[in-house]
């Protein structure tokens, strides 16, 4: 790896880079950077991720870093929540995902409130946007691995999800789901602020959809594991539909 001599004609991320542990080199115009690197420190909060770099290993980030343009993650990467008392009151942090940024592994945001890009709308790994205000998701979108969106606020979810591993969202407020949802393992509605699910709803895992004020199962519903309903004041439990195993209930509620 070719590397500057003295830290003295290193700019300060480099800096940081070197201190981190972290290698480069040079591949035409980009900079490949192999090693973790962790920004949350007194050293690295304030650090702007130049434009044109590549790193190869876990990435986390703090929401006063900023991010330039034609950055790639092949790693897994981080955004970390805002600590209480380390941002003054009235300069929140501005941190912005560009549409030149490319994510080839796992995502990890939490409590970072903005919009993902519209162009990015592939994750090959697992894709966590926790305890945030999500304004808007693409249209279509597709997971990998597991998509957990515990706690947020969505004011726009895709039209179309695909998402091979679990569906995670207990806890959320949001008014609808997909209208189409490619499900392969379970899915996780509790304590959400739904009224209703999509009709035809497939999920051959689990679903739980307990404490909510979902009032009935649309038809069609296929749940291939168990139905959890309790706490939530189901009227209808239709007979066009399929519950491969258990339903979960409170004793008021069984209309099975």
């Amino acid at each position: 790896m070719r590397k500057c001599r003295y830290t003295t004609s290193l700019s300060p991320f480099w800096q940081y880079l070197r201190a981190s542990g972290c290698d480069w080199k040079r591949k035409g115009k980009s900079r490949q950077i192999y090693g973790e690197v962790d920004f949350d420190t007194q050293a690295g909060k304030q650090l702007r991720l130049p434009a044109d770099i590549c790193f190869h290993g876990k990435v986390r980030i703090t929401q006063t870093n900023q991010l330039s343009p034609n950055i790639v993650f092949a790693g897994d990467f981080h955004i970390l929540p805002v600590a209480l008392g380390t941002i003054k009151e009235g300069r929140l942090p501005r941190l912005r995902i560009l549409k030149s940024t490319r994510f080839m592994s796992s995502v990890f945001l939490n409590t970072w409130h903005g919009e993902w890009p519209k162009n990015i709308q592939f994750i090959s790994g697992h894709f966590f946007w926790t305890y945030s205000y999500i304004r808007k998701l693409p249209e279509v979108f597709s997971v990998h691995g597991d998509m957990n969106l515990s706690g947020s606020v969505i004011r726009q979810l895709p039209k179309e999800l695909t998402v091979p591993g679990d569906t995670i969202m207990p806890g959320i407020q949001t008014r609808r789901l997909p209208d189409r949802m490619n499900l392969s393992q379970s899915l996780r509605l509790s304590f959400s602020t739904l009224e209703a699910l999509p009709a035809g709803l497939c999920t051959p895992g689990d679903l739980s959809i307990k404490n909510t004020r979902i009032s009935q199962l649309p038809d069609g519903l296929c749940v291939g594991g168990n139905l959890n309903i309790t706490g939530t004041p189901i009227s209808l439990i239709p007979e066009t539909g399929f519950i491969g195993g258990e339903i979960i209930c409170d004793q008021a509620n069984d209309n099975s």
